[in-house]
């Protein structure tokens, strides 16, 4: 790609960062003419046309990049999420594992997957579906939150701790990290969890994030 392509990519995706996705379309449509062949125009005029909420025309937009770029795994990943939108779910999944099978390190398409999975009422699926994601890109907490959240419904308090610390350890993550993590102490000693597990992984909450003021603070009302 040009350096001038790629310095309207920035443009462009800025211009639908703040709705402006008409005045997008247009000039993503000059690019096309002007170079009618380059799939990522296509990706590009997809992500507009699914953010403007024209999820038939960005599926043709994905469709198009995918024949010209079998390889694409952001416009079949892409692809996938506007079926996940239509409700299409059983589509969506199939597009979503095409995807992965593209590029097994793409993580937008295990949350895709994840998500058709969370929508056709297969929640353990999804789970490990949403943690490979959050394995290959831990930057978007919302996954990893979604994922702990899984494991715990399923039963797998640990692992839910587990993903949660995991969190807590991002550089710049919001501190209300830890009262997600003081909640989940409580629902788990509500769903059975032994005492002596509970006052341990407090501890060790405590211990690692010790110059956290807010975990003291949390802790302090944890009652087992």
């Amino acid at each position: 790609m040009s350096d001038y392509l790629e310095q309207e990519f920035e443009r462009l995706n800025t211009l639908i960062e703040e709705g402006r996705y008409e005045e997008a379309l247009a000039d993503i449509k000059n690019l096309i003419i002007g170079s009618p062949e380059e799939p990522s125009l296509y990706v590009l005029q997809g992500n507009a046309l699914n953010a403007a909420g024209r999820l038939e025309e960005a599926l043709q937009a994905y469709e198009t990049a995918v024949m010209m770029d079998p390889m694409n795994v952001e416009a079949r990943s892409n692809y996938s999420g506007v079926l996940l939108n239509m409700g299409r779910y059983v589509d969506a999944l199939n597009a979503a594992d095409a995807a992965v099978l593209t590029d097994k390190n793409f993580a937008p398409a295990y949350v895709n997957a994840g998500n058709c999975l969370i929508a056709m009422g297969h929640p353990d699926h999804a789970a490990y579906a949403l943690a490979k994601a959050f394995e290959l890109d831990a930057s978007d907490p919302r996954i990893g939150v979604k994922v702990a959240e899984l494991y715990f419904a399923n039963g797998e308090y640990e692992r839910a701790r587990d993903i949660y610390f995991e969190l807590a350890r991002l550089p710049d993550i919001d501190s209300e990290v830890h009262d997600l993590i003081a909640d989940l102490f409580r629902r788990a000693k509500e769903e059975g969890v032994t005492r002596l597990t509970l006052v341990k992984d407090v501890e060790a909450w405590r211990h690692e994030f010790a110059t956290e003021p807010k975990v003291f603070e949390l802790a302090k009302d944890l009652v087992f």
